[in-house]
């Protein structure tokens, strides 16, 4: 009786960590927008391939809150340094300036949310993360307001949504990168 108990709770933790999985990649129509010298082995989206301007990435997995979840993300665009200074200052007189070591980097993200399991799918601004270049976590809470188009924050499947991210990073910063879900975003991409 022992050893069925024990076969049976590996069982049970073997079949919780097979349901946690991810998949990616990047759509047919994508592929000409991956540059060429990208290694094969390397996961288009990962930390150490983060994706660029310009290509969507499809992403397939388990939520424990929300179940399958399927959906596609592109960075659309990205401004910084003055310009978005600017635009962050004439959303709200509530915004703050960044300072002298600090700017602010706005990225606009387009979501396409192909299925999700247990509607409604909860995402807005404050689900994206920001590391520096050398992968610690940006620890400033970063409460910009007044930035249009704004996240729903609930989604349903079949939606589409578009909406800004901002940022507060350091200057001198080469490699801003954005962290959503599973998926690796590149700031200062000059594609």
């Amino acid at each position: 009786m022992k050893k069925w108990m024990v076969f049976i709770s590996l069982w049970v933790i073997a079949s919780v960590l097979m349901a946690c999985t991810s998949e990616s990649g990047v759509s047919p129509s994508d592929k000409k927008n991956t540059p060429p010298d990208i290694e094969e082995t390397m996961t288009l989206g990962s930390k150490d391939n983060p994706v660029g301007r310009g290509v969507t990435v499809s992403i397939k997995t388990n939520d424990f809150f929300y179940g399958h979840v399927h959906y596609e993300m592109t960075l659309c665009e990205v401004i910084s340094g003055e310009e978005a200074e600017e635009i962050v200052l004439k959303a709200s007189p509530h915004n703050e300036p960044s300072g002298a070591e600090l700017e602010y980097i706005l990225a606009k993200f387009h979501m396409t949310l192909k299925e999700v399991e247990n509607e409604p799918f909860f995402v807005n601004a404050y689900t994206f993360h920001v590391v520096n270049e050398d992968g610690i976590s940006y620890e400033l809470y970063n409460n910009i307001i007044g930035l249009i188009p704004a996240w729903p924050d609930n989604v349903n499947s079949g939606e589409e949504i578009e909406g800004w991210a901002g940022f507060l990073v350091r200057k001198d910063d080469k490699r801003p990168l954005v962290q959503y879900d599973r998926l690796w975003f590149d700031l200062r991409d000059e594609r």
